[in-house]
């Protein structure tokens, strides 16, 4: 098998979704020179070498670093020490003689004995001499060297892989982001560390784009673009700025979108530069396999050898993924395939293709590697393929059949599709609605037409009065319009009258009416409070209609509401991992909302930013409706309010972009408003009242429409907020109207803030450990001492602090937030803040204590109280949390 890299194992799928930051590899760098060690960088063309080599050069120079910046020039390869003299880091005399002892002297003479450091770009372009004098100056003066260089056939192993003591340094091993040893003239070094750079992660790539760009790109656009580029920063930016000077990418003053391929003529350089390096065998294998297109490894394997595939994938031109149990191979990034179609001329084009035609013939079919790992632009590239491939097949079936059937498929279809409106929807349906079909088929199309006019035109009050309108003209099929017409309803407009829908329990009703009229009644009841009702027409509509992914969500949502969140959670989760193996994005927003609404509701935060980040990869708000569009607001807001209480709303400007660009209303389940978002925005600004307001305020508007289950919540935040006796008082009889154990576990902490006993809050605390609330016993502990300190009782604070700490033994130490759903940015105190800097830095305690002149005792202490506060356990998530902390952390 032809793979590398690691990958974390879930639902039968490996997706390499965890690759390191490009912040923490910036920061592996920059220790490894900082002990001394010199480092090497790696990376295919456009993958950001060159502003990696910079942002190190910048650390270390903010650190009080001398940095002496050089590189490689191809014209002055075979002109020796020419490229140091070019660049002035030697006289030009010496540059002349070639003289590599005096090149040496005059470098030393140039440099500090210490805290120097010497920077190389496109190291593979620096004469042999040149990398002498460097080599001869580490030795002498033990002057680290950072270089870069192109990623090679010889690069076997990943950023963050493995690495042996053959480097020469065990120093060097021990270090984070170890890779490949170094190869060419820059072998002479000892002591070095690699770092291989490949795709940005989503969430890096995405600030990106809104840091160069004059907009946010909106989500569709971006995953788009971190598709077909592997999220490479170079060949992203040239690619929009590209397409934006061709206008085929559009800024419309609220955002940066468009559709379509981003190849164009203008990108070939940036391209070309990609296969230079190969030899005219590799080059015609990686032609062909564009020609190709996907394909199986038995053909790739058959048109190419071991070797070659090998080298191409340690390059990073071809990625290979499993689908439905058959391995696949491609030309990566996508946007180089597209450059190779675009400029194969026909004879060679012909040739090729013959060759791959020849090695069909002979091919055999090899079982696939089920372990075989994905990166996070492949994996949103394949999404993207599957459903390409979907909308393909439905397209073929609609234009070649012209039937009612295939029409409502390629609706469907079209729907799932990630962006804006798609005209093909309205062409469709259009085309479609003169077909002669009978009652239900014309029932089918009229409701597809009233989801395209509700969710995508915005019209939902005309799309609820066209079905019922029409509803009396479909005979048995009736009752199904009504149904469908009152989610419209509860989604989009407001309290819906359900007693206009039929008897779900006649048993003279067909199946799917039947089942269809228990899940609108079974949704408009959980959304208004009645939980309990809601889950028996739920399960109702389980039970005699067919699989329904709308009644799996609503069901799930009543279970975390009922304080079922451990097995809600962990089912979400399970079928996340699925719907990514299946490359199916409609499972994955539902489920990965009900992921991350229940890890909010638990405070049980682990893998939140993860899901939410895989999530926001496939792209914009999208999904059939009804709850597909309403998921994917939610987990839009949940990013946001994430975004805000880590310190990262400043590089979460796409997610603001896609709520401003949705023309839908706030959904009628919570987390679903704009408000829980502006509300942690205000909180961590430090606006409490206003952030107050503005729950208490949507959760007004939320009970005026029926949305009494959101509205419970939303008050009960704003209490947490503001546990004012007013606020309470106004706000309890309403949420204890609405049923749900985590609901009135949540009001009877909210009296309990209120009361202001501390007394009352550790008991409250207790018998929430008794329930397994962990996270609001936590928060009640913290609250309590807060009270006894506040009265001058530091003893009693130290005992409720003591319950805490007991409790976190117990169930882990920061795996439950006590702010659950928003809260404010973690707030240090000043030694705390020297501790866990020092400490980021990679000092032992005993050094932090010297350093700081305390005890080792209180530093373990500080310690402590800075990982509990900052929700970390291990000190590289420290250093990961203080890369990211706001600017006066630093």
């Amino acid at each position: 098998m032809h793979a590398s890299g690691t990958a974390a194992v879930g639902g039968g799928v490996r997706v390499d979704l965890g690759q390191e930051a490009r912040a923490q590899q910036v920061a592996h760098a920059v220790d490894a020179v900082e002990h001394g060690t010199s480092v090497e960088v790696s990376g295919p063309a456009g993958s950001g070498r060159t502003a990696f080599l910079h942002a190190v050069g910048s650390r270390l120079e903010g650190h009080g670093w001398t940095v002496l910046a050089v590189a490689g020039i191809p014209a002055l390869l075979a002109r020796p020490l020419g490229a140091l003299g070019a660049l002035g880091a030697i006289s030009a005399a010496t540059a002349h003689s070639g003289d590599v002892h005096a090149a040496v002297d005059e470098l030393a003479d140039r440099l500090p004995s210490r805290r120097a450091v010497v920077v190389v770009d496109d190291g593979d372009d620096l004469d042999d001499d040149s990398w002498g004098a460097l080599c001869a100056l580490r030795s002498a003066r033990r002057t680290p060297v950072l270089w870069a260089r192109r990623i090679g056939a010889e690069d076997a192993v990943s950023s963050g892989g493995p690495w042996s003591a053959s480097t020469g340094s065990l120093e060097a091993a021990a270090l984070p982001g170890a890779g490949a040893r170094p190869t060419g003239s820059a072998s002479g070094l000892h002591g070095v560390t690699s770092i291989q750079l490949g795709g940005l992660r989503y969430d890096e790539f995405v600030t990106l784009l809104n840091t160069r760009l004059e907009h946010p790109v909106d989500s569709s656009t971006a995953a788009r673009v971190f598709a077909q580029t592997a999220g490479r920063p170079g060949l992203a930016l040239a690619a929009v700025e590209t397409a934006l000077r061709e206008r085929r990418l559009l800024a419309d003053g609220q955002g940066v979108s468009g559709v379509g391929s981003l190849w164009s003529p203008a990108l070939a350089r940036p391209l070309r530069a990609l296969v230079e390096p190969l030899d005219r065998r590799q080059h015609d294998v990686v032609a062909l396999l564009a020609l190709l297109g996907e394909t199986g490894i038995e053909t790739a394997e058959a048109l190419a050898t071991d070797d070659e595939l090998d080298g191409l994938e340690a390059r990073a031109l071809i990625r290979i993924r499993e689908s439905g149990g058959e391995m696949l191979v491609s030309v990566d990034p996508p946007l180089l395939a597209d450059y190779l179609r675009g400029t194969t001329r026909p004879a060679r084009r012909r040739r090729l293709l013959q060759r791959a035609r020849d090695a069909a013939s002979v091919a055999t079919t090899d079982a696939p590697d089920p372990g075989y790992a994905e990166s996070a632009a492949q994996l949103v590239q394949s999404l993207h393929d599957a459903e390409k491939a979907r909308v393909a097949q439905a397209a073929r079936a609609w234009e070649t059949g012209r039937t009612m059937e295939a029409a409502i498929a390629y609706v469907r279809t079209l729907a799932r599709s990630a962006g804006a409106v798609d005209p093909r929807i309205d062409d469709v349906l259009h085309a479609s609605s003169t077909l002669p079909v009978g009652d239900e088929g014309r029932a089918a199309w009229a409701i597809e037409n009233a989801y395209n006019t509700a969710y995508r035109h915005g019209e939902p009050e005309r799309a609820v009065a066209d079905l019922r309108s029409a509803a009396d003209g479909f005979g048995r099929h009736a009752g199904l319009v009504h149904a469908r017409a009152a989610e419209i309803e509860i989604e989009l407009v407001g309290e819906p009258d359900l007693s206009l829908l039929l008897d779900p329990d006649d048993v003279g009703l067909r199946p799917e009416v039947a089942a269809a009229t228990h899940r609108a009644l079974g949704y408009g009841l959980l959304v208004g409070g009645r939980v309990g009702e809601a889950v028996h027409h739920l399960n109702a509509a389980r039970a005699v209609g067919a699989e329904d992914p709308v009644v799996d969500h609503l069901e799930a949502f009543a279970r975390l509401v009922r304080g079922d969140v451990g097995a809600a959670t962990g089912e979400a989760r399970a079928r996340f991992l699925e719907s990514r193996a299946a490359l199916d994005p409609v499972g994955m927003r539902l489920h990965g909302s009900i992921l991350t609404f229940g890890s909010l509701a638990s405070g049980v935060h682990g893998d939140l930013d993860e899901v939410l980040a895989e999530v926001a990869m496939l792209g914009g708000p999208a999904g059939p409706p009804p709850v597909g569009p309403s998921t994917a607001l939610s987990n839009t807001v949940m990013a946001l309010v994430v975004a805000s209480r880590t310190g990262r709303r400043a590089g979460a400007g796409h997610h603001d972009a896609d709520l401003q660009a949705s023309i839908l209303p706030d959904g009628p389940l919570p987390g679903m408003q704009r408000a829980w978002a502006q509300a942690q925005a205000e909180l961590c600004a430090g606006e409490t009242g206003t952030a107050a307001r503005t729950m208490g305020e949507a959760a007004d508007a939320l009970w005026k429409r029926g949305a009494r289950l959101a509205a419970a919540f939303a008050y009960l935040i704003a209490i947490e907020i503001e546990p004012t006796r007013e606020r309470y008082d106004g706000a309890a009889p309403r949420i204890r109207s609405v049923d749900g154990e985590l609901i009135g576990s949540s009001l009877r902490y909210a009296a309990g803030l209120v009361e202001g006993s501390p007394e009352t809050l550790v008991a409250l605390g207790d018998a929430f450990i008794g329930e397994r609330r962990y996270s609001l016993a936590l928060a009640a502990y913290a609250r309590a001492a807060d009270l006894h300190t506040d009265a001058q009782r530091p003893a009693d604070a130290a005992a409720a602090r003591a319950r805490g700490d007991e409790l976190e033994r117990t169930v882990g130490i920061g795996r439950f937030d006590p702010h659950r759903f928003i809260s404010t940015r973690a707030e240090l105190t000043a030694r705390e803040l020297e501790v866990a800097r020092l400490a980021s830095t990679g000092l032992t305690n005993r050094q932090i204590a010297e350093e700081l002149v305390l005890s080792t005792r209180t530093v373990e202490s500080h310690l402590h109280r800075v990982m509990r506060k900052l929700r970390v356990e291990r000190r590289s998530q420290l250093k990961e949390r203080m890369e990211g902390a706001p600017d006066e952390w630093r």
